[in-house]
């Protein structure tokens, strides 16, 4: 495995690691996605474990484990080549994994269409009838008068669109209920 090249690789980062600046910085040049993990426990002892960076990177040229050390200057045991994607992805916020953690997915940094692909796996995750109650109470829980326009943009970056599109008359509806009641709270 030392001379086999790779294309995407997840790293594990210290922030109290004296050189942890300039490992960010080289390895923010490239497509990524990182989050910081600093409520994980020792399953063994029950203790937070030291707070650490999960970060994915993905070259356009493949590259062995040991030279992406030397660039980044990450020691060779906090590289792995990923095997899954996919599985990289959801480790990153825990998805689906109760026993540990649960990060919020707002707390991932990228540069690239990553933070998409993640957010995409999440959503798909979700029923119908719970993306469409989550814009009932987008609509519900909007304090003053709710324009289209804010909320075809909230739709299409929650990734509800296909509901919305389904359901448009109805979320139409309760949109015009929404503002009627706002404007008769106003009048009064």
């Amino acid at each position: 495995m030392q001379n086999k090249r790779f294309y995407n690789f997840q790293l594990i980062l210290y922030p109290d690691d004296i050189n942890f600046n300039s490992q960010l910085d080289t390895l923010k040049q490239y497509d990524h996605i990182y989050i910081l993990h600093d409520n994980d426990l020792n399953e063994d002892t029950n203790e937070y474990k030291k707070a650490h960076i999960h970060f994915i990177v993905r070259f356009k040229n493949a590259r062995t484990i040991n030279a992406l050390s030397k660039e980044s200057g990450v020691v060779a045991n906090n590289i792995e080549p990923i095997k899954s994607m996919t599985g990289s992805l959801k480790y990153l916020i825990h998805y689906k994994n109760d026993n540990k953690f649960q990060y919020d997915i707002k707390n991932c940094i990228s540069n690239c269409n990553l933070l998409d692909r993640l957010k995409k796996l999440v959503n798909d995750d979700i029923p119908e009838d719970q993306k469409a109650l989550n814009l009932f109470e987008f609509i519900d829980n909007t304090i003053g008068y709710i324009e289209f326009k804010s909320f075809f943009v909230y739709v299409c970056k929650s990734g509800q669109y296909s509901v919305y599109r389904r359901n448009t008359f109805t979320f139409m509806k309760l949109i015009e209920d929404h503002n009627y009641e706002v404007s008769r709270k106003n009048a009064t």
